[in-house]
């Protein structure tokens, strides 16, 4: 058991280099794009798949951009995409589905294979779309954030931060918890 246990920490650790490679290699991506999209689309060349989807939640976490990162797949690309609060990432990709040789997903992720060619098609139609959108909702990229508690700032204490790790690990299902200290 030793054994299988330090190879899978190993292997996790491997993971964890390799998507912060990937993640800082995007994020350059992004910091160097002269247009500053509203809609996050980077391809990521030979990065691995299996980490694509993580990176697009960091991206769009970083930006608060809906984000798409894309893999290379022989003549195609596949891509994982992450979206933020009031835009539905599914509903958007549908409306192109035409670019897509599969395609998946719900509001806030997505999945799909695509043509090399479709890209830069894909690219301006997700931009005029988001644009849209955010005429119709001008605070569309504001961050929202509710708090599930407040506290004073007295509260704040090791014996707190202890007590809030032990309701981990967090995730999509099993979120962060959100305080507010007023009047700081």
């Amino acid at each position: 058991i030793d054994d299988s246990v330090g190879k899978l920490v190993f292997c996790n650790n491997e993971r964890k280099k390799i998507q912060a490679e990937v993640y800082s290699k995007c994020t350059e991506i992004v910091e160097n794009n002269p247009q500053k999209d509203k809609f996050i689309l980077i391809n990521a060349g030979d990065a691995h798949e299996g980490i694509a989807g993580i990176v697009a939640g960091k991206i769009k976490d970083t930006y608060y951009r809906p984000a798409i990162i894309l893999t290379e797949s022989g003549d195609f690309f596949k891509g994982t995409g992450r979206s933020i609060e009031g835009i539905n990432i599914y509903n958007l990709l549908k409306s192109h589905e035409n670019l897509f040789e599969k395609f998946g997903g719900h509001a806030a992720a997505c999945g799909f294979l695509m043509k090399r060619e479709n890209l830069e098609v894909l690219r301006k139609a997700l931009n005029i779309d988001v644009e849209l959108l955010e005429k119709n909702n001008k605070d569309l990229f504001k961050i929202k954030i509710e708090a599930d508690m407040n506290i004073e700032i007295n509260d704040i204490t090791v014996e707190l931060i202890k007590q809030i790790e032990f309701l981990g690990p967090f995730g999509c299902r099993n979120l962060k918890p959100t305080f507010r200290i007023e009047d700081v």
